[in-house]
């Protein structure tokens, strides 16, 4: 099998930035999601990465600190950037005060820390009220304060009396919010 060598473009044709860009965002982009963990990528986008790739290419290029005579050499040189920089990206995140592997998901097991008595610790209590404000986002004033009485375990009458609306009003605000609920159990998000 005989291969094909890398073809060859005008010179200098890698001082046009929209060329490079064009010619190897998507395949490092790609590179980029392959090479960061799940973990990372919630704090690490892979697009950050890439620009960084690219700034420290122009960078260097600007300097005159590389030539290029084909695309597979330029291809390299992008990929061995992107390496580097996932990398120490990596070895940020996973220093001892920042690492990412600390972190607890939701979907693990023993993410909500209780005290020896059994009630929740603060840390739960941050991780409950911030799960909360996200779900109730866009609620109106009187749905807040359903919702409120509804988890102090009034009943649905009596929840209707003191807001001044149908018992129907009360149950539409909690199922909706159960949805809600039931919907951000399911999927990752991002905010």
């Amino acid at each position: 099998m005989t291969t094909v060598p890398p073809e060859p473009w005008p010179p200098r044709w890698y001082h046009s930035f929209d060329r490079v860009y064009d010619a190897f965002h998507a395949s490092l982009r790609r590179g980029a999601r392959r090479l960061i963990s799940r973990r990372l990528r919630r704090r690490v986008a892979e697009d950050d990465v890439v620009q960084s790739v690219f700034r420290t290419f122009y960078r260097r290029h600007a300097r005159g600190e590389c030539e290029f005579d084909h695309t597979g050499a330029l291809r390299n040189y992008l990929w061995k950037i992107l390496g580097n920089k996932v990398r120490r990206y990596a070895q940020r995140h996973h220093a001892q005060l920042r690492d990412v592997m600390a972190e607890v998901e939701p979907g693990d097991s023993g993410w909500m820390v209780e005290l020896p008595d059994g009630r929740p610790g603060p840390e739960a209590v941050v991780i409950l009220r911030d799960e909360i404000s996200y779900l109730t986002r866009g609620f109106l004033a009187r749905d807040l304060r359903i919702l409120n009485l509804h988890f102090a375990a009034y009943s649905s009458e009596e929840i209707a009396q003191r807001v001044g609306c149908s018992r129907w009003t009360v149950r539409r605000v909690v199922e909706g919010f159960g949805r809600r609920l039931q919907d951000a159990s399911r999927a990752p998000r991002t905010r």
